[in-house]
């Protein structure tokens, strides 16, 4: 019934396209449309491999069974809580906390935000985080509970599924690497138990390394499979050409170049291209861009908070995509393989510059990664409250306007209309039997978003006094093993977040919080649990 109403509501819940968005939102909508028509990605230019393709192709997908995308993301997402909720079973014996667990996480908040009911990767990515995390505990999670009755053959079905379910993950968003560190306490606990047990031996013989292996080469399939297309299409082997060394390593040795002045957010100042034109003739061909058009780049920072100097400098999270546009107004995104060797070039040329001294720089970097600075960490550790403020003060669901930002004609209104269903019209009254139950739901979400604020609060702090009271019990319980996964990924989601705002972009908002958002909700229905249960059990003892 609760899953019936969740997809109920994310059928309802309407879509909106800001089509000014031309990396984002329309880049999607585009990059489906061509996939639709049979073309993969459509042609080559700055932005079709700037992006992983899992989710256009989702949207194409969708489109073509005739699920509209809210309700195909519900589903998916409906699914992804209904498998984390059956793989915790085997840990949680009181169906009561599942049935909370479950209630919690199929309507959490975060998904009725209007920044989620946009064209935008976040409702997927979270439903695969979700996913990933709890096929990686079914795969290697020991527990008394586990009768240990499932076939082979279904062992390697999972295995199968969450090679598949990684693939798909790491070709939706670029920084699927946060999600790792909350998976080796689960390797650690099998490791030490194993170890204590019988060493070694026992350990190895305990690891399924047939579906391990078979996870991996799932996984391996699908970047492949994608990458092999990439490659008939557009002549590069590679699935995101922000992950291409060509271009990371034209992107480090601009910003190796040694700056006279810090700025917050701010890795290749005006001064720096001036710098990099005078020795390179690659970057010497940026400069008509830069000196131009590129001017707007450098006008977002005019809106951004903090010490960034001026609104003369392009900041550090647009100037990857500024460095893209001026390689296409200097004509080397004609094809793949040309951007790759130019991007080659520019790297060379200035690193070359670095290296005989015509340039004073640091290091020789190959990273997108600014130069670290020790007050980084302390910048981003005072920044982690503010977003502890925003996630636990949701506030009110706003129910998104279709009429704005959506075009009446391609590229879009296509797209919109049969792939989400959400209106294209500018200024048509809401009428419809859809909009007028949107309008009611978003009166009943609002109350539930001020409830998930003050639950999450309190389990918060009932989950930290916990772990300060039983920390080192909890490390022996296989429940409280993945308590300490799931605050794993809330923390290094939460870190990354707050380490991109200090050097890079301004990243304090729920968009880029949102696929860690269920792990902080079952984080703060199973901490609180398993500390009554080990307050209590600590009692019976002493009696």
């Amino acid at each position: 019934m609760l899953a019936a109403v969740r997809i109920a509501v994310g059928f309802l819940w309407p879509s909106y396209l800001i089509p000014e968005a031309i990396h984002d939102d329309a880049l999607f909508v585009r990059l489906a449309l061509s996939i639709r028509d049979g073309a993969w990605l459509g042609p080559y230019d700055h932005l079709t491999l700037a992006k992983g393709a899992a989710f256009p192709v989702f949207i194409a997908a969708m489109r073509e069974i005739g699920l509209p995308l809210r309700a195909a993301e519900a589903l998916l997402y409906t699914g992804s809580v209904t498998i984390f909720c059956l793989v915790l079973r085997r840990l949680i014996r009181s169906d009561l906390l599942l049935f909370i667990l479950f209630a919690l996480l199929l309507f959490a908040p975060v998904f009725w935000t209007t920044d989620l009911a946009r064209i935008v990767r976040e409702p997927l990515y979270a439903s695969l985080s979700l996913l990933l995390f709890a096929g990686f505990l079914s795969a290697f999670l020991p527990t008394t509970a586990d009768t240990g009755s499932a076939s082979p053959a279904s062992g390697y079905l999972k295995a199968a599924a969450l090679g598949l379910c990684a693939g798909i993950y790491w070709l939706t968003r670029e920084e699927g690497i946060w999600l790792l560190p909350a998976l080796f306490p689960v390797v650690a606990y099998l490791g030490l138990t194993t170890s204590w047990r019988g060493g070694l031996r026992a350990l190895v013989k305990r690891l399924p390394l047939l579906r391990i292996a078979l996870a991996l080469t799932c996984f391996g399939a699908v970047i492949l499979a994608v990458n092999a297309v990439n490659y008939a299409a557009y002549g590069v082997f590679r699935n995101n050409e922000f992950r291409a060394s060509q271009f990371v390593s034209a992107y480090g040795a601009l910003n190796r170049i040694a700056q006279k002045e810090w700025r917050r957010r701010i890795v290749v100042p005006q001064e720096t291209l001036r710098q990099a034109y005078e020795v390179s003739p690659a970057a010497r061909e940026l400069k008509p861009y830069f000196e131009t058009e590129g001017k707007g780049w450098a006008q977002i920072a005019c809106n951004i908070p903090g010490d960034h100097g001026s609104c003369s400098e392009i900041p550090a999270g647009w100037f990857m995509w500024a460095l893209r546009d001026a390689a296409r107004a200097a004509g080397h995104y004609r094809s793949a393989p040309e951007t790759e060797a130019y991007f080659e070039r520019l790297a060379m040329e200035i690193n070359a510059a670095c290296d005989d001294g015509r340039l004073q720089c640091l290091a020789p970097r190959n990273t997108m990664m600014p130069p670290f600075r020790l007050h980084y960490l302390s910048d981003a550790l005072e920044r982690m409250p503010d977003l502890l403020l925003k996630v636990l003060d949701i506030g009110n669901p706003e129910r998104p306007q279709t009429k704005i930002g959506v075009p009446a004609s391609p590229p879009g209104s296509e797209v919109m209309q049969e792939a989400t269903g959400a209106a294209t019209s500018s200024d048509r009254p809401e009428t419809t039997f859809r909009e007028k139950a949107a309008a009611k739901t978003a009166d009943l979400l609002s109350l539930l978003a001020r409830t998930y604020n003050y639950l999450i609060a309190a389990g918060l702090l009932i989950t930290v006094a916990g772990v300060l009271a039983f920390g080192w019990k909890w490390l022996r319980d296989p429940l409280g093993v993945l308590v300490l996964s799931l605050g794993i990924a809330v923390a290094m989601r939460t870190a990354l977040i707050c380490f991109l705002d200090v050097t890079s972009i301004p990243g304090l908002n729920l968009l880029y919080f949102s696929p860690a958002y269920p792990h902080l909700v079952a984080l703060c229905a199973l901490g609180p649990w398993l500390a009554a249960r080990t307050l209590r059990d600590r009692v019976r003892s002493r009696k």
